[in-house]
């Protein structure tokens, strides 16, 4: 769902706001993710790139197993010629998990289950992620030529606070080629 208004004060600006909520339900397993999002792709009148996220998450796998999460991140870029711009993002959110674990000194006689326990877990992930994405697709709509490539390395934890630490690189890439002409 996208949600558009118009503000005047003087100047017209056009804030276009993404509302986005999302439900999956497989059997017993489920997700709903709700997300508040804005992105400027012109501030102040140059080629910068503006842009926040409010989030909230909730994932059931079923067995008594389930996420919940919830966050924000804040993002800013710059556009370099035509065809590539580079950004960097912070994100912040906390995340609380349950499961089930063994019970531990719990003994089993062979072919019966073990007794098993709920646990919880909290994380904190703060994280820095900075990419590098250049587009040269000649059309959005019908595409025919061209390629695009997505770089990125989330630096979660250490000197950005949290108790998750982890680095994850990210590479997405696309190629159009188009089909050879019929030579009959």
């Amino acid at each position: 769902m996208f949600l558009g208004f118009l503000i005047a004060l003087g100047l017209f600006i056009t804030i276009l706001p993404k509302v986005h909520h999302t439900t999956h339900r497989w059997h017993r397993v489920g997700r709903n993710l709700y997300q508040i999002a804005f992105q400027e792709p012109w501030f102040l009148n140059r080629p910068y790139t503006l842009g926040f996220n409010l989030f909230r998450g909730n994932q059931d796998y079923g067995a008594a197993q389930r996420s919940e999460s919830r966050g924000f991140g804040v993002m800013l870029g710059r556009q370099i010629g035509y065809f590539q711009s580079i950004q960097l993002r912070y994100d912040f959110q906390k995340v609380r998990s349950n499961g089930l674990q063994p019970v531990v000194g719990f003994a089993t006689v062979s072919g019966t289950s073990t007794q098993l326990t709920s646990v919880v877990a909290s994380n904190t992930i703060s994280k820095v992620t900075p990419s590098w994405f250049r587009n040269s697709i000649n059309n959005p709509y019908r595409p025919s030529a061209g390629w695009s490539l997505l770089t990125d390395l989330e630096v979660a934890g250490g000197p950005f606070g949290g108790d998750t630490d982890y680095i994850r690189g990210r590479a997405i890439g696309t190629k159009l080629r188009g089909f050879p002409k019929d030579s009959r």
